[in-house]
Formats: C-alpha cells, sequence, structure tokens
C-alpha cells in the first residue's frame, strides 16, 4: 500500500512538473511570436537565435556578459529598447532595476535590438546573414560563419525552409 501511494505521489509530481513546462513553453512561444510581430521579425527567426544562443535556458550567461535566452547584452538591449521608444525600460536596466532574465524583458530586448540592427545598421541591400553576424558580435563588426550555420540549421529544423532574404 505505502509504494502503491508512493508511486502515485511521484506520478502526480511528474504530472505537475509537466504541466508547468508546458505552461511555461506555451508563455515563451507567446511571448516569443508577440515581440517578433511587434518588430516585424520572424518568430521562428527569434526562435532559432534563443536555440542557439541559450539552448532555451532562462538564466543563460555568457563570459562577455550576454544574458538570458536571446543572450543579450545590456548596452545592446539599451539601444533597441529606446530606439522602439521603451525610454523608460531602457533606464530601469541601466539602473539595474530590471532583469534581462525575465522572459518579457528579455525577448522584447532581443527584438527590439535586432530590429535596430535592421533599421540603423543594415544597408538596403543586406541580408539575414548580416543581421546575425550584427546581433553576434555586438558593436563590432565580426562575422562568425559557424554562428551564422547554426542559425540557419535551426531555422531549418523547425520549418524545413531556409531563412529568407530580409527585404
Amino acid at each position: 500500500m505505502k509504494y502503491h501511494i508512493a508511486i502515485i505521489g511521484i506520478m502526480v509530481l511528474i504530472s505537475c512538473t509537466q504541466n508547468r513546462i508546458e505552461l511555461a513553453n506555451n508563455y515563451l512561444s507567446s511571448v516569443i511570436n508577440n515581440r517578433a510581430k511587434e518588430f516585424d521579425i520572424d518568430p521562428v527567426f527569434v526562435t532559432a537565435i534563443i536555440y542557439a544562443e541559450s539552448n532555451f535556458y532562462k538564466y543563460a550567461k555568457s563570459s562577455a556578459g550576454a544574458k538570458g535566452y536571446m543572450q543579450i547584452q545590456e548596452e545592446s538591449a539599451i539601444d533597441g529598447l529606446r530606439y522602439a521608444g521603451y525610454y523608460y525600460l531602457s533606464e530601469r536596466i541601466l539602473n539595474k532595476k530590471e532583469t534581462l532574465y525575465d522572459v518579457d524583458i528579455n525577448i522584447l530586448s532581443g527584438c527590439a535590438y535586432l530590429h535596430w540592427i535592421k533599421k540603423k545598421k543594415m544597408k538596403r541591400f543586406e541580408n539575414w546573414i548580416t543581421l546575425m553576424a550584427y546581433y553576434n558580435s555586438g558593436s563590432s563588426d565580426i562575422v562568425f560563419g559557424s554562428y551564422i550555420l547554426k542559425i540557419n540549421k535551426y531555422y531549418k529544423n523547425i520549418t524545413g525552409k531556409e531563412i529568407k532574404l530580409l527585404e
């Protein structure tokens, strides 16, 4: 009898854990879709970035100080947020009152930064490869070929297609 109760307890725990994971995944998907649409970015592209940058680990932190799902640095987040009109939030990040480990803030900041790159740094006929190079290299203009190939691979795994060129 004790074993049956223990097994039922473990099954309930597993079920609750799976439900929490499913809810978290649904929430993350919702945030990605909403923020990507806000900045006219393909949500699958954003998902591929998250997969490559953090492997969906919310508390990922790079040796360079990039944080969260999108592995964004505070300076890059602030640039993107200010350009997108989120001045209050950019000031809160600057003053360390908000954290880039927050799901909403991280995805918003990453998408805003991608939007900023598209509008401010890229020339008219550059494509997603250039966008990824800028995103990955931060303020420098270094291109990381293996990183770009990784993003394309994840995108293709999700959609079955290559990433479309930017307009």
